[in-house]
């Protein structure tokens, strides 16, 4: 299940939106997460299940993309009723927002298959610290993901382009994953799309602190995506000649246009030329 979830490009929709759940259906994305939280005002909710039921339920049978549905909170009255709506909607996995507590997957799990994934969804201080305790040895979290604008408000700062006040946050979120074995966490939703560089900046950043993929808000922004984590020319070039090298070698380091070329380096190159990030 693990490797299924290690998807680019993940598309949020608002689930009672019936043509922009098709678009979203019928777009690049790798995943798809059907909004039932945040994008759905509170008198729209049942609204957006039976739109979801309509879209996304006839085009259950065909789909190629990874499909997650984002429920309301533990705490909501629309919680229960959200979760089977993902059972129903035969959806790979459910997001869960405000992810805090350990506590609060086992709520979502106790109406769920045994097997379908759990995606915690971080939004503030509490759960940045205490991620280890929500894994909770659940083979079933493949990854976490992050929520920038809900963070800034948990901290009581503003939420900036640069991202000073979350960098941290990022950097724990990143190395936490890489501890508990789960895939990289995923990057937040950049709210402005208009700003195609400044999205490019963020998603260039989450990649160097060791995220793979984000959450994206607008179609426009899977090719901006797409274009940060594709290697360049010049990168698969110089991956091709570390490769050559280090295995023409046969030893365990070489020395290559004055660079040493060892293994963490070799099998870097590897990667890069397998699969282009």
């Amino acid at each position: 299940m693990k490797a299924s979830f290690e998807k680019l490009a993940w598309l949020f929709v608002p689930g009672d939106q019936g043509k922009r759940v098709g678009k979203a259906l019928a777009s690049d994305a790798d995943a798809v997460i059907f909004d039932l939280e945040d994008g759905v005002a509170p008198e729209a909710k049942e609204a957006a299940r039976e739109t979801l039921r309509e879209v996304a339920g006839a085009a259950g049978g065909s789909r190629a993309k990874l499909w997650l549905l984002r429920v309301n909170g533990v705490d909501s009255p629309f919680f229960a009723g959200d979760l089977a709506l993902a059972v129903e909607l035969g959806c790979d996995g459910v997001m869960l927002p405000k992810c805090e507590h350990r506590a609060d997957l086992e709520r979502a799990r106790a109406h769920l298959p045994e097997t379908m994934a759990l995606v915690p969804l971080i939004e503030s201080a509490a759960g940045v610290v205490r991620l280890a305790e929500i894994a909770g040895g659940d083979a079933h979290l493949p990854r976490a993901a992050f929520g920038s604008v809900d963070f800034a408000l948990d901290l009581g700062v503003e939420w900036t382009p640069e991202g000073t006040e979350r960098r941290f946050a990022l950097e724990r979120l990143a190395l936490e994953s890489r501890a508990l074995g789960w895939l990289p966490p995923l990057g937040a939703v950049y709210p402005d799309v208009r700003d195609e560089a400044a999205f490019r900046r963020e998603a260039e950043t989450e990649k160097r602190l060791g995220f793979f993929g984000k959450m994206v808000i607008h179609p426009v922004q899977i090719n901006w995506l797409r274009e940060v984590y594709r290697a360049s020319p010049e990168q698969l070039a110089w991956s091709r000649k570390v490769v050559e090298a280090y295995e023409a070698a046969g030893s365990g380091a070489v020395l290559l246009e004055g660079k040493l070329v060892d293994r963490p380096v070799y099998l870097r190159a590897r990667r890069v030329g397998q699969d282009g990030n």
